[in-house]
């Protein structure tokens, strides 16, 4: 090795600058494909594909980090160089035209964070008065001659990352086939059921994906920057109140049987064409269905306007009135006549309507001043 070294030294002594200068690379270059030579080469699984390792992704990685750079700021002055350069600078102005949404974003999810509702709806209405995509331009264009010049730039770029991982190009497409999935995803579960060569990639995921993700972006897409997720409004003790409340009215109003079984019946009337009883029936499921809900039930509303002093004779009276078959049909009936000023069906039905309440001993409900008796609520002309 020795007399090796004093020859070469000899020859760079009397050869020209220039000459030297050629020889010089020569050697660096012959002792730099030598260093490659010695690296072991990956380890070949039995079929075939490159043995997933920490060394082998320690060399994937600094592929990757020399791609992502070339992307980055891509080299030469071809069609395909110049749309980089192109799209780089319209990202840049989305970037910009996203700042504001970006602020707020960071707005709603620390208010998020506080469990603030008001400073969360604050921020929201802030995000909804940013601008949209007309502040961002128009994407740059392919220009002539792009799709080839982009092809050899493709193979020259993976050729460049495939030498800084010290694989050849067919060893580094290898190793990408089974990072890019995981890498693409979700980060998995430290828990999660993987083989162990996918392990090791997840255990890299959040140095791999980013880098991965510049590498092999796809620029002809020219994708948008993403903003980052929002987090959903703050839910107050209140709110998780009035949603169990919410739910067990639900499942009340689902699963009762008196409503089941009313509901049989009031298809059953309808069915039918039987009035009186869908509206009797309607007021008892009313009634049911406000146990689950707590609200008011059907006519409730008419008995809260009652005088207050009215006694329970009153009450049953009208209840008695409501049971009298043809009451409801005579009762709407008048509204209408009176509606109409029809002065001869008003004293016709008013006639009906004390007939009826003298069986139930209540004065006639149709009397000027009398206190108006309870009677079922529905829909007119039903």
């Amino acid at each position: 090795m020795r007399v090796s070294s004093l020859v070469l030294a000899a020859l760079l002594a009397i050869v020209p600058a220039s000459a030297s200068a050629q020889l010089g690379g020569l050697v660096k270059k012959a002792v730099g494909d030598r260093a490659r030579q010695q690296l072991p080469a990956p380890a070949r699984g039995g079929n075939g594909q490159v043995a997933i390792t920490d060394d082998v992704l320690d060399r994937f990685t600094a592929g990757l980090r020399v791609g992502a750079a070339e992307r980055e700021k891509p080299s030469g002055s071809g069609p395909y160089a110049r749309h980089q350069a192109a799209l780089g600078a319209w990202r840049q102005r989305v970037t910009e035209c996203q700042a504001p949404q970006r602020r707020a974003i960071e707005r709603l999810n620390a208010a998020a964070a506080a469990n603030d509702q008001k400073a969360w709806d604050a921020a929201q209405q802030e995000q909804v008065r940013q601008p949209t995509r007309d502040c961002y331009g128009v994407r740059p264009a392919e220009p002539d001659g792009y799709w080839d010049d982009k092809q050899r730039a493709e193979q020259a770029l993976e050729q460049k990352m495939a030498a800084a991982a010290d694989m050849s190009v067919a060893e580094f497409a290898m190793v990408k086939e089974p990072v890019e999935p995981i890498v693409r995803g979700r980060k998995p579960a430290a828990d999660a059921p993987l083989a162990p060569e996918q392990r090791l990639i997840a255990d890299r995921y959040d140095t791999l994906r980013p880098l991965f993700l510049a590498a092999f972006r796809a620029d002809d897409g020219g994708e948008l920057p993403q903003l980052p997720p929002v987090a959903p409004r703050p839910v107050t003790a209140e709110d998780r109140a009035r949603m169990a409340s919410a739910k067990a009215s639900s499942d009340c109003l689902q699963n009762s049987p008196d409503l089941q079984r009313l509901q049989k019946q009031i298809e059953a009337a309808q069915k039918s064409g039987n009035t009186e009883q869908l509206m009797m029936l309607g007021m008892q499921y009313s009634q049911a269905s406000a146990k689950c809900t707590g609200g008011p039930a059907m006519g409730d509303d008419e008995e809260a306007e009652q005088p207050k002093e009215a006694d329970a004779a009153t009450k049953a009276n009208a209840a008695c009135l409501a049971r009298q078959p043809g009451y409801v049909q005579v009762s709407m009936q008048l509204d209408e006549a009176k509606e109409k000023g029809d002065q001869a069906a008003v004293a016709r039905l008013t006639k009906q309507m004390d007939a009826m309440a003298a069986k139930c001993g209540a004065p006639s409900p149709a009397a000027p001043g009398a206190a108006p008796a309870r009677r079922p609520v529905g829909r007119r002309g039903s």
